[in-house]
């Protein structure tokens, strides 16, 4: 290699050697590199259950001031399902709420959100929606395997206020999307469903006899919502026709449409589906 090298300048020559001494560190590097214990970068995902979630939550979030609220009914939690173009809407069982009657202030609810977010965020959840609206904070969160929601608001007026968190797991919403898909296929002019942003079910069986309503809430703002209803005996279902949803904005929202009044006033149904078709 001294003979070749003696071909060139003085200047060359230690350009070609600092150029091998570059290749011959960087094949070292990657060596040592490659021999180094690889750290594990796989996602933690929580093995919770919903319940156990938000047991955890209530254990570990509680704000000066602030009581479990026994009174607490609200579980709706909405979520968009793998392969559902549309939000489906379900009463989670496991939840809780914090609450305080008086004197509270716009940052209690503020570090309520910050810490169940850091809470989720420890057990492998992220943020995929934001529901808020005027008043209310309202997040959902999932992972591998449940979905939750955490949320909060202020009554300025009184100065109450709460913020909680409630839990389900995606085979919950999987359900819920099988019965519902397996609904709308009753209906032959339904059509395309890219049109409906959201759906909730709301059921109802006596006996032998069932109905189900499907709150409808189209994507386009300008359309109104509506309502599909649906009846089974035996758990036999058949698509008995849509009305819309009912609004002081239009009065006649109230009345049934003609084909839908004499399908639930069939007599098989012997007057069950007037308790909730009205």
């Amino acid at each position: 290699m001294d003979n070749m090298l003696n071909k060139y300048s003085k200047k060359t020559r230690w350009i070609i050697i600092s150029i091998a001494i570059f290749i011959i560190s960087a094949g070292i590097t990657l060596l040592l590199i490659n021999l180094l214990p690889r750290q594990n970068t796989a996602v933690v995902t929580s093995n919770l259950t919903p319940a156990a979630l938000v047991k955890q939550y209530v254990d570990n979030n509680k704000i000066s001031g602030y009581t479990i609220n026994p009174n607490f009914a609200d579980s709706a939690i909405s979520y968009k399902p793998s392969g559902s173009q549309y939000e489906l809407q379900i009463n989670a069982t496991d939840n809780a709420q914090f609450a305080r009657t008086s004197g509270s202030v716009a940052s209690d609810i503020n570090k309520a959100i910050s810490d169940g977010s850091k809470f989720l965020s420890s057990e492998g959840f992220n943020r995929v929606a934001d529901q808020s609206a005027t008043n209310i904070i309202a997040l959902i969160y999932d992972n591998q395997v449940n979905v939750c929601k955490l949320y909060g608001n202020q009554n300025t007026t009184d100065k109450s206020s709460k913020y909680g968190l409630i839990c389900a797991t995606k085979a919950e919403f999987a359900d819920e999307y099988n019965t519902v898909k397996s609904l709308l296929t009753l209906d032959k002019q339904l059509g395309d469903t890219a049109g409906i942003k959201a759906i909730t079910r709301v059921s109802h069986t006596e006996g032998n006899k069932s109905v189900s309503l499907l709150y409808i809430t189209p994507s386009n703002s300008s359309t109104a919502p509506y309502i599909l209803v649906y009846a089974a005996i035996d758990n036999s279902w058949s698509y008995l026709g849509k009305r819309n949803t009912p609004s002081i904005d239009a009065k006649d929202s109230f009345s049934l449409p003609s084909d839908l009044k004499a399908a639930i006033n069939d007599p098989k149904y012997g007057g069950f589906l007037n308790k909730y078709v009205y």
